[in-house]
């Protein structure tokens, strides 16, 4: 299937707006054409039909959500933190293989922090992170050498300091 939209640019070069006397159009025409979806996924010098695949990497669904709120305390501020992430299931393998395939997943991080002193050069932090401690792995491929999963971080917690100078 081919398809061609003409589309129409107009271009100023007059330093006011109200006159349209050194004004210039441009038709651009745009074509598009299918592509026949055949190509050499695994380095054998075949090229094969991949309709049927999933792109890797291009999740159905995704969704982020955070929030910081920031109030002062003291001779400092209190500023608190939560974020969200919602990624739906995704294929992880430009050939679908079942070792690639990454289930959906949801992220919950928080932080609690404190700036004080004289020019705000302290900070005072507590944190957790994927503190739904949901885990997932991704798919790694180093062709032709080596393929292997990598797993992320479960649930941490902590208390940083930081001096800023």
């Amino acid at each position: 299937m081919d398809w061609t939209t003409p589309i129409e640019l107009i271009w100023s070069n007059s330093q006011s707006q109200k006159s349209r006397e050194n004004q210039s159009r441009v038709s651009v025409t745009i074509q598009a054409s299918s592509c026949n979806n055949l190509a050499d996924l695994n380095g054998d010098g075949v090229k094969t039909d991949n309709s049927a695949l999933t792109p890797r990497n291009t999740p159905e669904n995704t969704a982020s959500l955070g929030v910081t709120h920031t109030v002062p305390f003291g001779e400092g501020s209190l500023q608190s933190n939560v974020t969200y992430r919602y990624r739906s299931s995704m294929e992880g393998d430009a050939q679908n293989k079942v070792l690639g395939f990454q289930s959906s997943i949801t992220n919950l991080n928080a932080n609690v922090s404190y700036t004080f002193g004289a020019d705000q050069e302290f900070k005072l932090s507590a944190y957790g992170n994927n503190i739904t401690d949901e885990r997932e792995h991704i798919w790694r491929v180093i062709s032709p050498l080596v393929a292997y999963k990598q797993w992320n971080e479960g649930t941490t917690y902590g208390v940083q300091f930081d001096y800023k100078f």
